[in-house]
């Protein structure tokens, strides 16, 4: 937490300077002070807000949710209680861990879309039973976004009182095991990418573009980041499902 402390305050700080910086002096010429040019090493910033920040963490994503993929493997095999318990403790880790990385959609990860991809929520039930019912989706289609990701997962793995059921009734336990290994595989294939890009080139190119422009790392990242808190977070996590904003309490809209 002191690390996402430090994260916000720097943020905080880079916005005052900026406001600084564009006042004008209130006492006009009078004593005819020379000023100072406003410097301020970007690179070095985004450098430390990539390689200690945004990088590491999606690193620890990964970590996470290897290892919800290798208990739902197990699970494939042998669906049991047990683990199904254990995939649903793996779940809900590597849900915590994606709330570490929603918040950098730049670069590769907003190219992708990735946050409409991994976590549009709620999850759509109805069309998630059809689809598996079926065996036919495509989850590259914007269509698809809310009956897969770690909403669909939710559904899956916790989203009826004896859930055991829809992996182990040997007329649905094929589809079920396929739509839930697909959905998992989507996360994965995506999440990946997307650090394969900062690791091999973006991370680079995010940090040479340190100028001062409204299309450079420093203003993108900034304002992503509070578009973010106040989209997504403030709004989609928080205000809507309390009814804030709709003036009715809407509980089916929370997260998980």
């Amino acid at each position: 937490m002191k690390k996402y402390f430090g994260f916000f305050l720097t943020l905080t700080l880079i916005s005052l300077v900026w406001a600084c910086s564009e006042d004008s002096d209130p006492q006009g010429d009078v004593d005819e002070v020379e000023q100072t040019p406003l410097t301020f090493d970007r690179a070095t910033l985004l450098e430390n807000w990539a390689d200690n920040i945004i990088v590491p963490s999606y690193q620890s994503f990964i970590t996470s949710f290897t290892a919800l993929e290798t208990s739902f493997a197990v699970f494939n095999n042998e669906p049991t209680a047990d683990n199904l318990a254990t995939v649903r403790a793996d779940w809900e880790g590597a849900y915590r861990s994606w709330q570490r990385i929603s918040m950098f959609e730049i670069g590769p990860a907003e190219t992708g879309g990735l946050r409409l991809n991994v976590n549009t929520f709620p999850a759509d039930t109805v069309q998630i039973n059809d689809q598996i019912e079926s065996g036919t989706y495509n989850f590259d289609l914007s269509s698809t976004r809310d009956t897969k990701g770690f909403p669909a997962l939710d559904y899956l793995f916790n989203g009826r009182e004896n859930n055991l059921e829809r992996f182990t009734d040997i007329a649905i336990q094929e589809a079920n095991l396929t739509y839930t290994e697909d959905v998992i595989t989507d996360i994965g294939t995506r999440v990946r990418a997307v650090l394969a890009e900062w690791e091999s080139s973006f991370r680079d190119t995010f940090i040479a573009n340190d100028g001062s422009s409204a299309t450079a790392s420093v203003d993108l990242f900034t304002n992503d980041f509070i578009f973010y808190f106040e989209r997504f977070l403030r709004a989609g996590k928080m205000g809507i499902p309390a009814g804030v904003f709709t003036g009715s309490v809407q509980p089916n809209n929370v997260e998980a």
